[in-house]
């Protein structure tokens, strides 16, 4: 199993600082973007923005421009869980900046042709794409989640294991669990990473079931030292 730090943050600042921590202890971070239409709460680069045209912040700018670079962009991959509306917008944006991935969200998008073209246009970009869906939305919209799945396309399966997303600390969702073990049973080569509540408790119970990553953010960034609290969690998947 991989541990990806996670990332919530309101400025590119606070991601440097995030990242920076844990660049000797990790080959990928994962960044949460949110938009404050599809999840209520913001972060960068959406923070403080009216027009919601991203483009437009000027650190995006720095970074499309090259005169920044994502933090040790050189040794790490990185992977924008775009918690947006209409995400199919900002690909372009995400993989000139220097995305290695970007997870989408089954739930905003009208139908599994309008995600295929997004996975298409993403490709363009020399992006992989991550499919992801909180149990209820799983569970809601399994046919075309499934459809996705037949078509080989996504680099991995994101389970959001906690019931409110784009918001650290929250609680897990253990109903998760017997799904995933039916996934895994359905689809032994997928590649599923879950994200929210990983915690000591309950990292085992997803090793237990089979999977591949998993994203931690409060549980590494909260309290004491980030890239000590990577090798906590890689301490207990070693047991």
């Amino acid at each position: 199993m991989k541990i990806i730090p996670g990332i919530l943050e309101t400025s590119f600042k606070e991601i440097s600082n995030n990242v920076e921590s844990v660049s000797e202890y990790v080959d990928t971070v994962h960044i949460d973007v949110c938009d404050g239409q599809f999840v209520p709460s913001k972060t960068w680069p959406y923070n403080g923005m009216i027009t919601g045209k991203i483009d437009q912040d000027y650190q995006i700018k720095q970074l499309i421009n090259e005169d920044d670079g994502l933090p040790e962009w050189e040794k790490l991959d990185y992977q924008f869980d775009l918690m947006i509306k209409d995400p199919w917008h900002t690909i372009e944006t995400w993989g000139r900046i220097g995305a290695s991935t970007v997870v989408l969200h089954y739930a905003a998008f009208p139908s599994v042709e309008k995600f295929v073209e997004t996975y298409e246009q993403a490709q363009g970009f020399m992006l992989d794409v991550g499919l992801a869906a909180t149990y209820d939305e799983y569970i809601k919209l399994k046919p075309q989640i499934f459809e996705i799945f037949n078509k080989g396309i996504i680099r991995f399966f994101q389970t959001m294991t906690i019931k409110q997303i784009g918001v650290q600390g929250q609680p897990f969702d253990d109903r998760w669990l017997a799904e995933i073990e039916d996934i895994r049973k359905q689809y032994p080569d997928l590649l599923i990473q879950a994200d929210g509540g990983v915690s000591e408790k309950t990292i085992t119970k997803l090793q237990h079931a089979h999977v591949n990553q998993v994203i931690i953010g409060s549980g590494i960034f909260a309290e004491g030292n980030a890239g000590e609290n990577v090798e906590f969690f890689n301490d207990i998947i070693r047991q």
